[in-house]
């Protein structure tokens, strides 16, 4: 549609990509409908292309169009990456945490993160998981999603661009069954390895490592746990680059060996040269604090029962 008579042309560009739309143009004297169009797509080739679709939002700017056309202030709706409204509640020590983070900066999903205190839960955290009271908390157009593992689909299924999870179903399947191996066996394991000590301590380092033996198998020949690009299980496993250093030294032990373990220990360094995954990594320091705060809170317990 065009309107002009020393006033005000509205056009609706169906030329230009269908996600921008340009109006309120104000011209002088009258312009020819498809010269007024091929001189706007000039004028906004230089806004470049618009970013991926989700919610729309008006944008003005001034933009010098040759001939007719001066000076125009032109208002846009362009598209917003953002989509929506993406928060997460977590802390920046924790892996569970950690492994959100990084899905969605491989995604390039724009979010608050909202810093907790475990120690002194806040409303909103109590609110959004009222059920296990504990982070990380996904929480998309003021819906939350909880369990790192599930919020890992969750985000996976939402923005579907770089995919995490492979294509294949027996894939996925066969990935989902080494993440919650990750959870409920290396991770509980190496936990148990801390914590424990005298001849208890060589049991638990024993049995951490036979866990630890199982992943080694899997990334044998392999860069990622996901194949050539990084993936779900990678960053399932991606706790072991930082927080498992951090157990090790707080625990006075060692469990991930090079030498027994070299292509786990050469997929972390792959992993942790992901400039995602390198810039989102806590200081080492605040790491070892968080297991030894966790490591002394126990052992109080145990005292008093005492």
């Amino acid at each position: 549609m065009n309107k002009s008579k020393y006033g005000t042309s509205e056009i609706f560009l169906n030329i230009i990509d269908p996600s921008v739309l340009l109006r309120g143009f104000k011209v002088r004297g009258s312009v020819r409908p498809h010269l007024t169009k091929r001189r706007l797509r000039h004028a906004c080739g230089s806004i470049g292309p618009p970013p991926k679709p989700s919610v729309v939002q008006p944008i003005s700017f001034v933009h010098q169009v040759p001939g007719d056309i001066r000076y125009k202030q032109v208002q846009i709706l362009q598209i917003n990456t953002r989509m929506s409204e993406v928060k997460l509640l977590g802390t920046q020590s924790s892996f569970p945490c950690a492994r959100i983070i990084w899905a969605l900066k491989l995604k390039e999903v724009e979010y608050e993160f909202i810093e907790e205190d475990l120690f002194n839960k806040s409303p909103l955290l109590l609110k959004m998981n009222p059920v296990y009271k504990k982070v990380p908390v996904l929480i998309h157009d003021d819906k939350p999603v909880v369990e790192s593992l599930v919020i890992l689909e969750y985000i996976d299924e939402t923005w579907k661009h770089t995919p995490l999870l492979p294509e294949d179903s027996y894939e996925r399947a066969t990935a989902r069954f080494w993440a919650k191996f990750v959870d409920e066996k290396c991770v509980l394991s190496a936990w148990e390895a801390v914590k424990s000590e005298g001849e208890n301590k060589k049991k638990a380092i024993d049995t951490a490592q036979e866990m630890f033996e199982h992943l080694e198998k899997q990334i044998e020949g392999k860069k990622y746990f996901g194949g050539e690009q990084i993936g779900y299980l990678d960053l399932v496993i991606g706790w072991t680059s930082l927080w498992l250093n951090a157990m090790e030294e707080v625990g006075g032990m060692k469990l991930l060996v090079p030498e027994k373990f070299p292509s786990l220990s050469e997929w972390t360094q792959n992993f942790i040269q992901v400039t995602a995954i390198r810039e989102s990594l806590p200081p080492s320091e605040n790491v070892v604090n968080y297991f030894q705060g966790g490591l002394d809170y126990l052992r109080s317990l145990s005292a008093n029962k005492s």
